[in-house]
């Protein structure tokens, strides 16, 4: 019969676990028991539990107030094998998370992740629903750091909005970050780019590469605001955080501020 794990015997765990994070660069300080916070102050929810008394299978919860006041980044649950002290960490992003709440169990003091593990395969349980392989999300912790640079696009985004946007010269160099280009399931290139609306036309804020008489699939989303920064409207309309250029948290300035590139 296995002992429960006492709430300071978890703080060391989740310290190990944060200790380990860390040595991957990703900053994380230990915060109220069941939660992190990263670098930027961005909260992490660390619900953890052992597979006591039944092995292989997890019950976790996070307190539904909080995970709606906190916003966080994500989810990571840390589910210990009880025999070995094996520790998985399942990474849930934000966006999946997010996707997932409304088939998660719950009650007025918690939102619930059953975890089951067949085989290799590790399950989320869910509500009317299959079950959802999670093994991918395995020790995957990369949406932290990707929510980080999130956090210093939102940053230059209110920097950049609250006065007029920086003049600079349209040189082949700037076009070619401006173009906010991707690459459709077909290959084609995918133009994304702000625009108002007027007389019942698109006007584009930046320069666009159209080709004239070409035929274009065009999908409108509003938007409450813009930045004012031609080349953060450029990497929002790239798709945001997760497309961001190679060189972003080297050139931060250029990017977010428009500062002179180098």
């Amino acid at each position: 019969m296995h002992m429960k794990i006492s709430q300071v015997e978890w703080a060391k765990i989740r310290q190990k676990f944060i200790d380990g994070a860390a040595k991957r660069g990703v900053g994380l300080t230990l915060r109220e028991r069941v939660w992190a916070v990263t670098q930027t102050g961005h909260w992490v929810a660390l619900p953890g539990t052992s597979d006591s008394p039944i092995a292989d299978r997890w019950w976790l919860g996070c307190h539904p107030a909080k995970l709606r006041t906190r916003q966080p980044l994500g989810v990571i649950l840390l589910c210990q094998e009880a025999s070995s002290g094996s520790l998985h960490a399942i990474g849930l992003p934000k966006g999946l998370f997010r996707d997932l709440e409304q088939w998660l169990s719950k009650n007025e003091r918690q939102v619930f992740f059953n975890v089951v593990r067949r085989g290799k395969r590790f399950l989320l349980q869910l509500r009317g629903r299959e079950e959802l392989d999670v093994t991918e999300h395995l020790n995957d912790l990369s949406w932290v750091t990707n929510g980080e640079q999130a956090s210093i696009v939102s940053e230059g985004i209110r920097d950049a909005g609250a006065g007029e946007p920086v003049a600079k010269d349209t040189t082949r160099e700037d076009l070619a970050d401006g173009e906010a280009g991707q690459r459709d399931a077909r290959g084609a290139s995918a133009i994304r780019f702000f625009a108002v609306a007027k007389n019942g036309m698109l006007d584009p804020l930046d320069d666009v590469r159209l080709e004239p008489g070409s035929l274009y699939l065009v999908e409108v989303r509003g938007t409450r605001s813009v930045p004012g920064n031609k080349s953060l409207r450029s990497i929002l309309a790239r798709g945001g955080p997760e497309d961001l250029p190679p060189d972003f948290s080297e050139r931060h300035d250029y990017y977010a501020h428009g500062a002179v590139r180098r």
